[in-house]
């Protein structure tokens, strides 16, 4: 009977330390993936920029970033040959040796565009910046073709433009400062400008805030957009709303850009705007195009209403911006196609390693 109780006894001892070393390590392990957890959330957080609103005054430090901003415009000598008359092809216009003398008609047109750039590198004789490529860029040729019913497509030419002289300007202080385009990717739309400033007075100063990374944006992220559409100097706001939509870092925002911010910068804070960093380039905004005709735009008259029109057509593009859908280049980008291009940087003394 003794026998039978110490058994018992023993048994019962085995299964409490048994239960108890299970508790503890139930224990161990659930402490551990309560850790995990809890550590997850604040390591995205610290990766993320700002969703939020700013809670603080940010006007000096934005007044700052402006001073690095500024305006640019380019204009494009055109001379246009029309052939009205006769029906000749690309190559055999090409080969003529005078094509003005072939052409039914001949006038000389300017076009021009307004955008905006970035001041990025500089020493004392030369300032580089960035901005979009389709800012400071003219096609060389342009060709239309006629139409018709019996008329084979893209085969008989109606005009050519030849570009005969571009000037790109950088506007400081109601002075046009000559820039010269010494890198370009059209691919991601983007250019590098020289501005030569040896012997000048112009302080523009480079950029003093630091890069950032666009695929840290997240949906909400607040950001600042600076820039000059239609030429006035400003600064506005925008929320991102598809993050990295193409694994590069590309994102879209609701920003309400208009002609001219083009080339502007984007900025945007990952510690609730104590500080800021650059995380894009404006470039493009959804919009609509539509063929319109025009007066002659080179009369510089004026119509009025119910006047009769009795000179020469033209067909003009006109695009109507869609306000709230716009695209912009990822920081990440500008800094790999800078990098491509240290040998030109260091031709006027600049280098990539001195970016902030």
């Amino acid at each position: 009977m003794c026998r039978h109780i110490e058994y018992y006894i023993v048994l019962i001892m085995k299964n409490i330390q048994l239960f108890f070393g299970a508790c503890i390590i139930v224990g161990f392990l659930s402490s551990c993936a309560t850790t995990q957890q809890t550590a997850r959330p604040n390591q995205q957080s610290v990766n993320k920029y700002t969703a939020s609103f700013p809670t603080k005054d940010v006007s000096d430090q934005l007044v700052a970033i402006q001073q690095s901003v500024k305006r640019i415009t380019s204009k494009a000598n055109f001379r246009i040959h029309f052939f009205n008359n006769q029906n000749l092809t690309l190559k055999e216009i090409r080969q003529s040796p005078n094509i003005g003398k072939l052409a039914s008609k001949n006038e000389s047109v300017q076009r021009g565009i307004a955008g905006t750039a970035v001041a990025i590198l500089r020493n004392d004789n030369h300032i580089a910046l960035v901005t979009a490529r389709h800012v400071v860029s003219f096609p060389d040729t342009i060709v239309t073709y006629k139409q018709g019913k019996n008329i084979p497509q893209h085969k008989f030419v109606a005009s050519i433009g030849i570009k005969k002289k571009q000037n790109n300007y950088l506007i400081y202080k109601y002075r046009l400062l000559t820039m010269h385009k010494i890198a370009e990717d059209k691919k991601h739309d983007l250019a590098l400008i020289d501005v030569p400033v040896e012997g000048t007075k112009v302080d523009i100063p480079p950029l003093d805030i630091t890069y950032g990374h666009a695929k840290r944006l997240q949906v909400g992220s607040f950001i600042y957009i600076f820039g000059y559409p239609l030429g006035a100097e400003m600064v506005t706001r925008g929320i991102v709303s598809k993050p990295n939509y193409d694994g590069r870092g590309s994102f879209l925002t609701d920003a309400i850009f208009n002609h001219g911010i083009s080339g502007g910068l984007i900025a945007a804070s990952d510690n609730n705007f104590r500080t800021f960093q650059w995380v894009g380039m404006a470039v493009t905004a959804s919009a609509t195009q539509q063929q319109v005709l025009i007066p002659n735009p080179n009369n510089g008259q004026d119509y009025y209403n119910h006047q009769a029109y009795t000179d020469t057509a033209y067909v003009s593009k006109k695009k109507t911006i869609n306000y709230g859908l716009t695209s912009s280049t990822p920081v990440d980008q500008i800094l790999a196609f800078l990098i491509q291009n240290e040998a030109k940087l260091k031709k006027i003394g600049l280098s990539v390693s001195n970016l902030q």
